[in-house]
């Protein structure tokens, strides 16, 4: 995502969302912007969104309640038609949901108290992460409707929700022929794309030149360098903490499990005992019962810990080679 080049300027890429809401939130950038729309929404050849604003420019930071900023953009069109436009670097738990709700949240800013609801402009939300947001689902770019369940007609043209993951794409810039690759190729190489490349792309869309600048302008500020640099860190220090969190539920989970494992063979191996004999059998039956109970409670525990994995999007196959379950284990923690 950044580098470092020997001018001390460095490599940006607008995937970074604090470097995307300071070029594409920029007033003087809405050309960008507008491209950036038109390469996810429009098809090939059709007519482009006409003039945009920015309804909460890059001067304008939103704070969530756990004190990270919101590096998104709110942008309503000439139509009237609302855009909800955000980069996401790390995955969060409920995220999706997150989406959601900023999408609602946007719609539901429309009316005031009685308006009526035929003054409901279209709202288009558009996530680009660096993560596979579908990790068992082919393709990069996926779009979420409103449909009918059985024969999938949509309830209203009024919305969408497109997920774009750079993680799934894996077009070149020298094969990228749509609007949509190379705005895609831009966000995951920055400056780093060779400018012969970006000079190709002008002839048809010259808002790439421009992009291009930015991120070198933006590279070579050193302030700014230092803004993304504390973004970054504090991104890593979430993702610590996650992991941290992780590390916490599997050992209470294996602790437990081998408590109660152990309860378990105890009474198991109790009643065992008083068959074969009073005394000998509760010797017998304890051994064996803590034998069993403690790998009846690292199983609990190991179960336990895949299900937590699960719930953070861990893959099944990498839940399995770290735990060393079976994928049929973990299939059933699904249900």
């Amino acid at each position: 995502m950044i580098e470092e080049q020997q001018n001390k300027s460095i490599i940006l890429t607008p995937c970074i969302d604090i470097v995307f809401k300071r070029i594409f939130g920029d007033e003087r950038n809405k050309r960008l912007l507008r491209s950036l729309l038109d390469a996810v929404l429009i098809p090939e050849g059709a007519a482009p969104i006409d003039e945009i604003d920015i309804l909460n420019p890059e001067s304008q930071i939103e704070w969530r309640t756990d004190k990270h900023p919101v590096m998104d953009l709110k942008v309503r069109d000439k139509k009237g038609k609302l855009y909800h436009v955000e980069v996401q670097v790390a995955n969060e738990k409920f995220f999706a949901e997150r989406v959601l709700y900023y999408w609602s949240r946007l719609s539901a800013s429309q009316l005031e108290s009685g308006e009526k609801y035929d003054k409901l402009q279209p709202v288009y939300s558009i996530v680009i992460t660096n993560f596979a947001m579908f990790k068992d689902k082919p393709g990069y770019h996926h779009c979420f409707l409103l449909l009918e369940q059985k024969q999938h007609f949509p309830l209203t043209d009024g919305m969408a929700i497109h997920f774009i993951s750079l993680a799934g794409f894996d077009t070149t810039p020298e094969n990228a022929h749509t609007l949509l690759d190379k705005w895609l190729c831009l966000f995951k190489e920055g400056t780093k794309l060779d400018k012969d490349i970006i000079k190709k792309w002008e002839e048809q869309h010259p808002e790439f030149q421009d992009a291009y600048q930015e991120l070198e302008r933006l590279g070579a500020n050193e302030e700014f360098r230092w803004e993304v640099e504390d973004r970054i860190n504090a991104i890593r220090r979430w993702l610590t903490g996650f992991s941290a969190s992780f590390k916490e539920g599997l050992q209470e989970g294996l602790e437990q499990g081998r408590a109660e494992g152990e309860q378990a063979g105890f009474e198991k191996g109790e009643q065992a005992g008083l068959e074969k004999g009073l005394e000998q059998g509760r010797v017998e039956g304890e051994q064996a019962g803590l034998e069993k109970g403690i790998q009846t409670g690292e199983q609990i525990g190991l179960l336990k810990s895949a299900k937590l994995m699960l719930e953070a999007n861990v893959p099944a196959q990498q839940i399995s080679d770290i735990l060393n379950i079976s994928l049929q284990d973990i299939e059933q923690l699904k249900d």
